[in-house]
């Protein structure tokens, strides 16, 4: 087969079939049941913590764990809990949707696989989970919530892609690369990737466009600015979630992190503020472990966590900030029409272009990134959602992909 950069729109969608079918036979079910009830309930804003409550009752296994965690230090109540009424109470309405939301789809997506590898990749995907509701509520207070949900998801595509792929992918994982750089690999040298494996999921499981498009961007640099719709927002902050290297390395000494301070105002965030956003994502996530046992391996060494986190954040926001001075330097972006909309195309590293979707007072609104290459336009007006339109500027577009190609 060949590699996913390489096929075109048609191809693609063929491509997510084919991946639905091998979530059926991976033993991925339909969206799960109580997950259904709980986005139901989530979507409705005069929802209350009762509502949440008789759904979590139904389930003993939840009903227990949330019950612990009501009782752990981390709540440090003076009487034990005892119901599961007084412990929604207890947790309020944004852990409640978060954890029971996060806890019934990583359940059920880790049901087409199994083994250390699995709980190991699911419990970086927990610490991600805390890391992206933590942001959100410093960057976009009002979807803590979608954030924990989204980015636990994030990397749910990974260990169906070992079961689905088998050595190759294998091979893949040996070279330890960072989440980005494991996802370009994957483009660049495999027939799908983990972010197509979480897309045809979210489908599959009538993901909200909240949280599946999210999900499916996080791995796509945000667009400058400040993002206006809700989904922008989301992925701007599971986007710095999932590039996280959370692999178990020797902790770099402090010294070694490129202008810190330059680094956090690319969040909006002072220095102290980041690292004081991660510290409490480590106190939540060692809280929350306990809800996810079973599922979710325990990351090593939790009490030098959040400074092995804190310096690998640094170095994302670094690496963003460079990819944007790069960009900078090179030729600026041309501007064409499609689909009734103006976008714009630039090279975006070594044989890619990104191209940018843009509003009418040329706010830049969405991006994807593809191959440089003239074929690309289809899959360009594919990712927008774009119908033709008499003004298309094809000759243009491609002309520009065949330059960057160059």
């Amino acid at each position: 087969m060949r590699a996913r950069c390489q096929l075109g729109p048609g191809e693609v969608e063929s491509l997510y079939g084919f991946l639905a079918e091998r979530l059926i036979h991976a033993g991925i079910e339909t969206q799960p049941e109580v997950a259904s009830k709980v986005l139901t309930i989530a979507s409705d804003p005069g929802a209350g913590i009762g509502e949440y409550a008789r759904v979590i009752r139904t389930d003993a296994a939840l009903s227990g764990r949330l019950l612990r965690l009501a009782n752990s230090a981390h709540f440090a109540q003076r009487s034990p809990i005892t119901s599961v009424d007084r412990a929604c109470v207890m947790l309020g309405i944004e852990r409640l949707r978060s954890l029971s939301l996060g806890f019934y789809l990583a359940k059920s997506a880790s049901r087409g696989t199994s083994g250390e590898f699995t709980r190991r990749v699911w419990g970086q995907s927990l610490f991600r989970a805390c890391l992206a509701s933590e942001l959100a509520r410093r960057l976009a207070p009002a979807l803590a919530a979608e954030a924990f949900v989204a980015g636990i998801m994030l990397d749910c595509g990974v260990p169906l892609m070992l079961k689905m792929l088998g050595p190759p992918y294998e091979d893949l994982l040996r070279e330890g690369l960072h989440p980005p750089g494991q996802f370009h690999r994957e483009w660049t040298s495999l027939p799908f990737t983990h972010v197509d494996v979480a897309a045809v999921l979210a489908k599959r499981w009538r993901l909200p466009p909240l949280l599946a498009k999210p999900i499916e961007w996080h791995h796509e640099p945000p667009v400058g600015g400040a993002p206006a719709l809700q989904e922008q927002q989301l992925h701007r902050v599971v986007y710095y979630a999932g590039a996280v290297d959370l692999k178990d390395r020797a902790t770099p000494e402090r010294e070694t992190a490129p202008s810190p301070g330059l680094a956090s105002r690319h969040l909006g965030l002072a220095e102290p503020e980041l690292l004081s956003v991660i510290e409490k994502a480590t106190s939540e996530y060692v809280a929350v472990q306990g809800v996810f046992a079973g599922v979710c391996d325990p990351l090593d060494d939790p009490e030098s966590l959040a400074e092995r986190v804190h310096l690998r954040m640094v170095r994302v926001l670094d690496d963003l900030i460079e990819r944007t001075l790069a960009s900078g330097a090179s030729p600026p972006a041309e501007r064409f029409r499609l689909g009734g909309y103006q976008i714009e195309i630039q090279g975006d590293g070594i044989g890619m272009a990104a191209a940018y979707l843009t509003d009418r007072a040329g706010e830049r609104i969405a991006c994807c990134r593809v191959a440089a290459s003239e074929n690309s336009l289809a899959l360009i007006r594919l990712a927008f959602s774009l119908d033709p339109a008499p003004d298309d500027d094809h000759e243009g577009i491609k002309g520009q992909l065949r330059r960057l190609a160059a």
